[in-house]
């Protein structure tokens, strides 16, 4: 944590923050990928068919990109949405209801999860615990409504690739500071929050393995929007997708997002 930084994990500052943001920040080739990393690991991982899904957040879902939720609304059997804000949720539900994704909506503090005990058999975190600091009281309340052998896909920003960060700071001293993301994590770190909030381990990875400089070299040609351009990127996108499925544990030092299995005992 930065020194006299002031950190705000409640539904006025997310509603503040849904206010001022102005858009996604992914341009639409790179919301694809990140899409197809969650759904490809989710598929790899044999987790969501025929369960209970809650997933912690919707900030994708409030700019369109419903392709993860659209996914396992499919597998599912009940799927349900949660998010501090009661403005992301209502924006999300309007985006959900025009692409006909049926789901759950749950206006909610993850750290007090409105969810009765042992109500859902799998919950996906797509790197939500890490814009705010009490992640362990999150993983606390995800034990307590996951029904035992559920699981919970926890996605963070990564501190394994020493890159990450430096480049999240550059795009913030650049782009537009949006909102907190002050907080990254190692493997290491998410295993041993994990263990405190009673789950076991299983298994773990990385995931959106795009170099520093290749996202904005990517934004740049889809700016020229021609077909030499858009097959570059095509190229580019492919390659970093080509490496992220390789069974090698250095994916660890590229990947955006560390991800760790935690199964309820």
């Amino acid at each position: 944590m930065s020194a006299g930084r002031k950190y705000d994990s409640g539904n006025a500052y997310w509603n503040e923050v849904a206010d001022k943001v102005g858009g996604y920040y992914l341009i639409p080739k790179l919301a694809e990928y990140k899409n197809q990393e969650y759904i490809d690991l989710i598929e790899k991982w044999g987790v969501g068919t025929n369960k209970t899904i809650l997933i912690t957040d919707l900030y994708e879902a409030v700019f369109g990109n419903t392709g993860i939720y659209d996914y396992l609304n499919g597998i599912s059997t009940d799927i349900l949405g949660m998010d501090i804000s009661a403005k992301f949720c209502f924006r999300a539900m309007d985006n959900f209801k025009q692409q006909n994704v049926e789901i759950g909506i749950i206006s909610g503090d993850a750290t007090m999860a409105p969810l009765a005990s042992e109500s859902v058999e799998v919950i996906i975190s797509p790197s939500t615990f890490d814009h705010f600091p009490q992640i362990d009281l999150a993983l606390k309340e995800c034990c307590r409504i996951l029904r035992p052998g559920g699981k919970l896909v926890l996605a963070l920003n990564s501190s394994n690739n020493p890159f990450f960060k430096p480049g999240v700071r550059l795009a913030e001293r650049v782009k537009k500071h949006e909102y907190q993301t002050d907080h990254f994590y190692s493997v290491k770190q998410a295993t041993t929050l994990l263990k405190q909030a009673g789950f076991a381990i299983g298994r773990s990875t990385a995931i959106m393995h795009v170099p520093i400089g290749l996202t904005t070299l990517i934004e740049f040609f889809d700016g020229i929007n021609n077909p030499i351009t858009d097959r570059i990127n095509g190229m580019m996108i492919g390659a970093c997708r080509k490496w992220g499925r390789l069974n090698t544990r250095l994916k660890l030092f590229t990947g955006w997002w560390i991800v760790v299995e935690g199964v309820k005992r």
